[in-house]
């Protein structure tokens, strides 16, 4: 899907030429015209509702000061797992979701390892059992 709205110019990766940044993306003439056909949407429907909603547009990238005084960095963590055989990386709580809804919040590594290697949970990239958490090899 991704190559098939960067061959058409709705977006690509930002920074590509630099090697890119994860998660950041730039949007092309196509894209940028339908980002704002759905934010006019959103924002008369919403403002549409009554007259105690105004709009407001904070800045969307914050200075690492300001993540570290609301806590952010020391508070809210998401445990890793990483496949053995293909190197991808995934989410714990995403790849664990089946055997524990509630998440993985309190876990240590070594629980999650446990959890991994006693359900002997695979990669949802190439299927191979050979996940591992982080500082611990399973």
């Amino acid at each position: 899907m991704f190559a098939l709205l960067r061959r058409r110019g709705y977006l690509w990766p930002s920074a590509e030429i630099y090697g890119g940044a994860a998660g950041l993306f730039d949007y092309g003439p196509l894209g940028t015209a339908l980002k704002r056909r759905i934010e006019e949407a959103w924002t008369a429907y919403f403002l549409g509702l009554s007259d105690d909603y105004h709009l407001i547009e904070p800045a969307e990238l914050l200075p690492e000061a300001v993540v570290r005084a609301s806590g952010h960095l020391e508070n809210f963590t998401d445990p890793e797992v990483t496949c053995g055989n293909c190197q991808a990386v995934f989410r714990a709580d995403t790849v664990l979701e089946k055997l524990r809804p509630e998440g993985v919040d309190g876990l240590t590594s070594a629980q999650i390892a446990e959890l991994v290697t006693a359900h002997g949970v695979k990669c949802p990239s190439c299927g191979q059992p050979k996940l591992s958490v982080p500082g611990r090899s399973t």
